[in-house]
């Protein structure tokens, strides 16, 4: 385990190396990074002005990508680039991306072709996308300090990739686990700053204090956009999980991703408060009962982790999917990609049965091949579109900017009526149990206990029947060959279909509120 140049690590280290190379192959992977990375390294790196550090980091990432235009023109656009690079600080590290390697194609000793070509421009991204913040953070503590080293220091330490541990199985898993090293040296950075112990030069009450002044900045933006997208349609029928994650941007399509460990306590936690005490507070005050619940539910979720998932539906396969034969789980959304690809996994001799369903193969193309496989499912739905037999493309769908697009039509309602249902499934199936066994006394008190969530049983099975109905409606628009309408058409009948499942669990709130949830 010591000696990681063992032949046996270098296929292991070969696919790691292929998989982040698909991953990132659009380059819209990076971008998404330097919009994530700039309010973490105002956060953590206990600057005193941490709002033009974001915007520093923005201007970062265009001086970065333009430096080698600019060099070939005469032009030093950006000089901090130059200093950094000297002391050695910056650009993306990978185990398999060597100094040697990149000297040879710099100087031609390697063959100059499409592929060289193209990775030394991917590579060119990344190292904009690293230098980004790193020049930011530069020039802000020089400003801030006068103290050259301690600039240095600080451009170096914001996430530094040179820290890879001493265990053995640490440098395993960083050359066998794509973006492992950066996961595991942004948690520490973040780790660090908590307890005001990342700051050189600094004292630990200081750092402390420049981190709560930070975060409270980001806290107070995030209340701010709350405010903004509070009561917008399109915000509000969004699930938790896309909230939470992302920045949705009021009137378009377009949300930003915001998913790091440090966005979790200045964007995350203040949304889902706030959106609990206006969704679920009274005129006066926050219902201190429900909030208790939830800030004590997320203190045991960090000691013992989360609970398991709730019936959603927001799992790989779908509520009205799951009960059917794995060759027929897909929907209109499946590609035609991962249709194919199900069909390869078929067990010999089993009546059809498969190891991938087509929406886990498709989940599997997007997971394990990132940009490469989310464009061959394009390629593949471009062709099903163009003969007709698929609905058009969404926003969501197209490579690329697929990422920074939002959904045509949320589903947070439709969420919260699958976890209601299957608490109220749960309480249902264990009262009968106790009537059927003829244990009336414990039945009876059973009922009194959650009357009101039993009393919904009914009601949500209608609600559930339609849904279903609903849903083979969307999925027949979405696949069934043959019929006379274009893919145009098709869209506008399946968008038309998911409004009116939003209508129909338009009040789930208040169901939920009737069962005392």
């Amino acid at each position: 385990m010591e000696n990681l140049d063992l032949e046996m690590w270098k296929p292991l280290a070969n696919m790691s190396n292929l998989v982040r190379r698909m991953i990132t192959l659009s380059g819209a992977f990076q971008i998404e990074q330097v919009l994530k990375d700039a309010p973490t390294a105002a956060m953590v790196t206990g600057v005193k002005r941490p709002d033009l550090l974001i915007g520093g980091v923005l201007k970062g990432l265009i001086t970065s990508l333009a430096q080698p235009a600019g060099k070939a023109a005469g032009v030093d656009i950006e000089p901090t680039i130059n200093i950094l690079r000297v002391a050695g600080i910056g650009g993306f590290h990978s185990p398999s991306r060597t100094s040697e390697e990149t000297v040879k194609r710099r100087i031609g000793v390697m063959n100059r072709n499409v592929y060289s070509a193209m990775i030394q421009m991917l590579d060119h991204i990344g190292d904009s996308a690293d230098m980004a913040q790193r020049v930011a953070v530069y020039k802000r503590v020089l400003k801030e300090t006068g103290d050259e080293m301690q600039a240095l220091y600080q451009a170096a330490n914001v996430i530094n990739f040179l820290h890879r541990g001493s265990a053995g199985y640490a440098q395993a898993l960083f050359k066998t686990v794509p973006f492992m090293s950066a996961y595991a040296n942004a948690t520490d950075v973040l780790a660090n700053s908590l307890i005001g112990g990342n700051l050189k030069g600094m004292s630990r009450k200081k750092a402390i204090g420049r981190l709560f002044i930070a975060t409270s900045m980001l806290v107070s933006l995030t209340l701010l956009y709350c405010m903004l997208v509070s009561g917008d349609p399109d915000y509000e029928e969004l699930d938790d999980q896309t909230k939470m994650r992302n920045i949705i941007v009021p009137g378009t399509k377009i949300k930003i991703p915001m998913s790091t460990s440090a966005a979790f306590f200045w964007f995350a936690v203040p949304q889902m408060l706030y959106n609990k005490v206006i969704n679920e507070g009274t005129p006066n005050e926050v219902d201190r009962t429900r909030l208790k619940k939830e800030l004590s539910q997320a203190a045991k979720d960090m000691l013992l982790g989360p609970p398991p998932i709730p019936a959603t539906g927001r799992g790989v396969i779908p509520e009205n999917l799951k009960h059917v034969e794995g060759f027929e789980q897909w929907d209109a959304s499946t590609s035609e990609l991962a249709k194919k690809l199900s069909s390869y996994t078929e067990v010999p001799g089993t009546d059809g049965k498969r190891v991938l369903s087509p929406i886990e193969a498709d989940h599997l193309v997007r997971g394990l091949f990132g940009s490469v496989g989310f464009t061959a499912q394009w390629v593949s739905n471009a062709i099903g579109e163009r003969n007709g037999e698929r609905p058009e493309l969404t926003g969501r769908e197209m490579p690329v900017v697929g990422r920074f697009i939002r959904p045509d039509v949320g589903r947070a309602n439709e969420d919260l009526f699958y976890d209601l249902k299957q608490r109220v499934d749960e309480k249902y199936l264990t009262w009968k149990t106790m009537t059927d066994r003829g244990d009336d006394d414990a039945a009876d008190a059973y009922e009194k206990k959650h009357e009101n969530l039993l009393d919904l049983y009914p009601e949500l099975n209608k609600i559930n029947d339609a849904l279903g109905q609903i849903n083979a409606d969307i999925r027949e628009m979405g696949t069934a060959k043959g019929l006379d309408m274009t893919p145009e058409e098709r869209r506008e009948e399946i968008i038309k279909l998911q409004r009116e499942k939003m209508e129909l669990v338009d009040d789930i709130r208040e169901l939920r509120k009737e069962g005392g949830l």
